[in-house]
């Protein structure tokens, strides 16, 4: 199995830049996927992620049996998010073996849900007696990619009246501070945390709620940028939405 070593960060400018083999060390010499999930985005936003990729130096062609390789070519990414497309710092993407290079993942999202990409390469093997390349196959990576793209996390949800509800935060993307207001029933002591997009808690406090509108008053100077889950959690109930720090 063809496994493909890609990296994932945000990009602020649109050109791309591969990692080096610190930041995107192959230990094993055989290629690694580091993460396997894409940063998420937002439908009607611009989006952009960089893929940094160094192809493996041998195929498995049948079992035990390997065939050193000369060079992967890029086919196609299916299942982009409508909206977006994908481009390489290589004009014929064509990827060496040992050299890092990159692609692009660049656009605006039109339309939410989760993307599970399909990267497809042609490989190519070293040629007899240092000769011309030889077409091995085309190969379908497997390492389930993704890319979640979700609705505007300001949008408010049309609650009930009298519903726990979360209405977001304004400004959303901030620099700095921002708002976040949501409705409880009830007097009830509540949590206020922000997580990473690995699941790691950035920020947590626990606060008394009033019945009615309630607000929270975000300093978030001290959070590196990029994008958060926050959630508002009591006894019977959690609320989640997207946070974006600029800078």
């Amino acid at each position: 199995m063809l496994i493909i070593a890609i990296v994932f960060f945000k990009q602020a400018f649109p050109q791309c830049t591969p990692m080096d083999s610190i930041a995107c060390p192959d230990p094993e010499n055989n290629g690694e996927v580091c993460p396997e999930t894409l940063p998420g985005g937002i439908a009607g936003i611009a989006y952009e992620s960089v893929a940094t990729i160094l192809p493996p130096p041998e195929v498995e062609f049948q079992p035990g049996v390997f065939i050193p390789l000369h060079h992967i070519k890029l086919t196609d990414v299916q299942n982009l998010p409508p909206g977006i497309t994908y481009q390489s710092d290589s004009p014929d993407n064509i990827f060496l073996v040992g050299t890092y290079y990159c692609i692009l993942l660049s656009g605006v999202p039109t339309v939410a849900g989760n993307y599970v990409l399909k990267i497809i390469v042609d490989i190519w093997a070293e040629g007899i007696g240092g000769g011309e390349p030889i077409w091995i196959a085309q190969q379908t990576d497997s390492t389930s990619l993704s890319i979640k793209i979700i609705w505007d996390p300001n949008a408010i949800d049309e609650p009930n009246d009298d519903s726990f509800h979360l209405d977001g935060c304004k400004p959303n993307p901030f620099i700095d501070r921002t708002r976040i207001s949501f409705y409880s029933p009830d007097p009830a002591e509540l949590s206020f945390d922000i997580y990473d997009l690995l699941g790691q808690i950035m920020y947590h406090q626990v606060f008394p709620a009033i019945r009615g509108e309630n607000f929270i008053d975000l300093n978030g100077g001290r959070l590196p940028a990029g994008l958060y889950y926050y959630s508002i959690s009591g006894a019977e109930k959690k609320l989640t939405k997207i946070l974006i720090k600029t800078h």
